[in-house]
């Protein structure tokens, strides 16, 4: 129900988004709110995803003070659910090639918006020094970025060997 590409227009997650929580999870039965709303694939809307993910009894988030402190497995019979689909390795395998392929997306298009702010940057007549600071920024950026698909699809390369090896 979670990891399945069925119902994605009215669901409020993705299946990368989910398999990232029940690896996590299967890992760690407690996890720091704030640290899945950082990762990569919860930049967009991680709040709303999160309370989805909730509603649909997959995490159960806990609070203090008031506020989303921690992430635990919506039943207590998930933990070892969880610990279960992680050790499928051809399942692991796609899942993870699958959040390998968006994350990839996603620093593709990070790489586009530092390209096309470059060329405009460079294009300006006279090259004011005091942008300077601001290009070598985007070129810093530009290189995090490449250097994270080039990861991205060397890990990518291994989990099709396993997708192509095994049944």
């Amino acid at each position: 129900m979670y990891l399945l590409d069925a119902d994605l227009a009215t669901r409020k997650w993705t299946p990368q988004q989910a398999w990232h929580l029940i690896k996590e999870l299967a890992r760690n039965e407690i996890l720091r709110y704030n640290g899945i709303l950082l990762s990569d694939l919860y930049k967009d809307g991680g709040e709303q995803t999160l309370q989805a993910l909730e509603q649909a009894e997959l995490i159960l988030i806990t609070s203090l003070n008031g506020r989303p402190h921690a992430i635990k497995p919506g039943k207590p019979v998930y933990q070892e659910a969880f610990k279960y689909l992680t050790e499928d390795n051809v399942l692991r395998s796609r899942l993870d090639l699958a959040i390998l392929t968006q994350l990839t997306a996603i620093e593709n298009k990070n790489m586009d918006k530092f390209e096309s702010e470059l060329r405009l940057l460079t294009d300006m007549p006279g090259h004011p020094k005091e942008l300077l600071p601001r290009i070598r920024w985007l070129l810093n950026k530009s290189q995090a970025s490449q250097a994270k698909i080039e990861k991205y699809e060397a890990e990518g390369a291994n989990l099709k060997k396993v997708l192509t090896q095994e049944y």
